[in-house]
């Protein structure tokens, strides 16, 4: 059954996330463990220090990996970048 999940995120976040396709959280977050794979994303761009999208849901990706450890500083290589969420359209 596909669950759905909101992640409230700044506006300069958002444009990472839709651009690179890849969304992170702090490794104690309740999402590792509970967001899987066929789940949904939905994101909402917060408010507070937003220019133009603040207030507003901006879109929904649909997950397609399990959640990938941070490389500690390194940048994600585009092949593992691509594997983490997929733009539903």
């Amino acid at each position: 059954m596909v669950k759905y999940w909101v992640f409230a995120v700044s506006e300069e976040n958002w444009f990472v996330i839709k651009e690179k396709y890849v969304y992170g959280v702090p490794e104690s977050s309740k999402a590792v463990e509970l967001v899987k794979p066929g789940d949904v994303a939905v994101f909402y761009v917060k408010k507070k220090g937003s220019k133009k999208l603040g207030g507003k849901f901006v879109g929904a990706f649909s997950v397609i990996s399990n959640w990938i450890p941070a490389n500690l500083g390194k940048p994600i290589p585009e092949e593992d970048a691509k594997l983490i969420i997929y733009s539903l359209k």
